[in-house]
């Protein structure tokens, strides 16, 4: 720092006093390099000009304090959420959980927000009425979740989080819940609880590896794959799961009706053309753009 600098920031000077009074007044980040711009110079000087006043860190301003404060009273009198303090205060939610903690304020559960007050897609019933009519059509009309979604026009998790807040069980309707002592069509051990498909795979397996096991035997005892090695060591695994009943094993795992693909419809060519019609636009437009900004 040049020696005449040097001499301008002093308690008594004028500009000292007002380099103090600034910093005084920062409570939030970045307050080195709006004093930077403000006297003209850079961040290391106006570091050492405030070491040289002795001045506190930025943590420990009066503005700080009282900012502190002011968010722990915020928090407790008036229950705002730390993302509200977070977007009126124009920082992230963890420094404001940093103060809160630095405060040792007991910090509220999350998602304590009722389900009345979560947004959704549709205008045509108010927060109230929409949580009656969800709780009408799924347990007085036997609607499911999906069904319930397209009638009132969201999506059909906001419709299983409205059920979970309003302690509304959900019924899997995709699965069949099975008692009894079912051996596992892989590996064969003996299963207490099972879940089914309804559709038209109803095979029965202990878990997501047994069905990935039988699956990839499907599809190389089908052509479909083609790895000599893995088959030998499918088949002896297979074997040795079940030994007795090895034939009856692989006839079960290959009798699968496959599940059918809807072909995709044709789009119409017009269509097409006044796609590529845009794209020839948007791409002229783009590119007289970007050469503007380069020139500017």
């Amino acid at each position: 720092m040049p020696a005449n600098i040097h001499k301008e920031f002093t308690e008594f000077t004028p500009k000292g006093q007002e380099f103090i009074k600034l910093w005084n007044n920062e409570w939030n980040d970045g307050a080195q390099i709006r004093l930077a711009k403000h006297f003209g110079m850079s961040v290391p000087t106006v570091y050492r000009i405030r070491k040289k006043l002795g001045l506190p860190n930025l943590m420990e301003t009066p503005a700080r304090k009282k900012w502190e404060k002011h968010v722990v009273k915020n928090y407790l009198n008036k229950e705002w959420s730390t993302l509200r303090l977070a977007e009126i205060y124009k920082m992230s939610s963890q420094n404001i959980n940093m103060v809160l903690r630095k405060h040792n304020v007991e910090l509220r559960p999350q998602n304590v927000v009722n389900c009345a007050y979560y947004k959704t897609r549709q205008l045509d019933y108010s927060p109230a009425k929409l949580l009656y009519e969800i709780k009408r059509l799924y347990v007085d009309e036997k609607m499911t979740v999906v069904g319930v979604a397209k009638k009132l026009g969201i999506d059909p998790s906001a419709v299983s989080n409205k059920l979970k807040a309003m302690h509304i069980e959900i019924v899997r309707q995709n699965h069949n819940y099975i008692k009894g002592g079912y051996p596992c069509e892989w590996c064969g051990n003996i299963m207490e609880k099972v879940w089914q498909n309804k559709g038209k795979r109803k095979q029965k397996f202990c878990d997501g590896a047994c069905k990935n096991k039988a699956k990839d035997l499907r599809r190389m005892l089908k052509g479909q794959r083609r790895s000599e090695t893995r088959l030998e060591r499918m088949l002896g695994e297979l074997k040795d799961n079940w030994p007795n009943q090895f034939d009856e094993a692989q006839d079960r795992l290959m009798d699968v009706k496959p599940i059918m693909k809807l072909e995709p419809t044709p789009i119409d060519q017009q269509k097409l053309d006044l796609k590529e019609e845009w794209m020839k636009k948007w791409k002229r437009n783009s590119t007289v753009q970007t050469v503007d900004t380069k020139l500017n």
